[in-house]
């Protein structure tokens, strides 16, 4: 598909340049909406994969972030398949926030939600237009321009879900927990454990009905000195299951884990029938996965 371009504030869809994206970019209001309770709103949304069903290219949502302030963000966001690399992606996002922020103010483009502006749409289509022309040639490069990314593949969380509905979860060190408060007669581990199933599971479910597409990951920058990002794999597993599997640390390095853990596991025999209710014979599963976890991170540092 062509690039299409959004800008969201406050889970609101304020722009969107083409109606037949506005389902991924509501995918990623519900990817903003988990790394915002994770991180106290410290991290950025950086980037979704999708693979849409009716499609073999896999679609990258790129999001820009701007916070203005503690507990408000405005993300501009495109979506294409960037054959060619993401970096004239982010660029391309820089300049779209740059000449709008020309004209509106931040504080003006938050309190939009809910009404947008004739003229407000209009200038975000000239900006988008100019943006195309302008940098097309950049766009049709076949040369690439990778991102940099840095650390070791280090595993945080896994869970299983089946048609949006968790099943299990198991968090794996306390890094993720910081910014987690406390609950009433809830640890902190047994808070993150819900909040991960259940977003998580909620975002593929979500995906597939309002995306019609499968989703395969989405990248949480932590730091954007050094590189150092938040991944999220999901795989399909018989009987729609998904596995999801919360890492850190170069893309490559944890993409190639994830399809060793699929691999080992997706021919077990809990998957060859639907999910009932019953948690029982997803316990063996679950001691099978943190075995193999802690086998493939083990090989993985060595």
């Amino acid at each position: 598909m062509d690039l299409a371009f959004a800008l969201i504030s406050n889970e609101d869809i304020l722009f969107c340049s083409d109606e037949t994206a506005y389902a991924y970019f509501e995918i990623a209001i519900f990817a903003d909406a988990l790394n915002r309770q994770l991180s106290g709103n410290k991290w950025w949304l950086h980037k979704i994969i999708l693979s849409p069903m009716d499609d073999k290219r896999n679609l990258l949502i790129l999001i820009r972030v701007l916070k203005v302030k503690e507990d408000s963000s405005l993300l501009f966001c495109v979506v294409g398949d960037f054959p060619g690399g993401t970096l004239i992606g982010y660029d391309l996002l820089a300049e779209f926030e740059q000449r709008l922020t020309a004209i509106y103010s931040c504080a003006s483009l938050l309190s939009m939600a809910g009404s947008k502006q004739d003229a407000f749409v209009n200038l975000c289509k000239e900006i988008v237009s100019m943006l195309l022309q302008k940098h097309q040639d950049h766009i049709d490069s076949q040369s690439v321009d990778e991102e940099e990314f840095t650390g070791e593949a280090h595993i945080h969380y896994c869970g299983l879900s089946w048609q949006g509905l968790p099943i299990f979860s198991k968090i794996f060190d306390d890094t993720l927990i910081c910014n987690i408060p406390l609950g009433n007669g809830i640890s902190q581990q047994e808070m993150l454990e819900s909040v991960l199933s259940a977003k998580l599971a909620t975002i593929v479910m979500n995906t597939v009905i309002r995306a019609q597409a499968y989703v395969h990951s989405i990248q949480i920058m932590v730091d954007p000195h050094s590189h150092f990002y938040h991944l999220i794999n999901f795989g399909n597993l018989p009987n729609n299951h998904s596995l999801e599997l919360y890492a850190s640390g170069q893309p490559k390095h944890v993409n190639s884990l994830f399809t060793e853990l699929m691999s080992r596991i997706q021919s077990d025999p809990t998957f060859t029938m639907p999910f009932t209710g019953d948690l029982k014979p997803y316990e063996e599963v679950k001691n099978l996965l943190s075995k193999h976890l802690m086998q493939l991170q083990d090989s993985e540092v060595n």
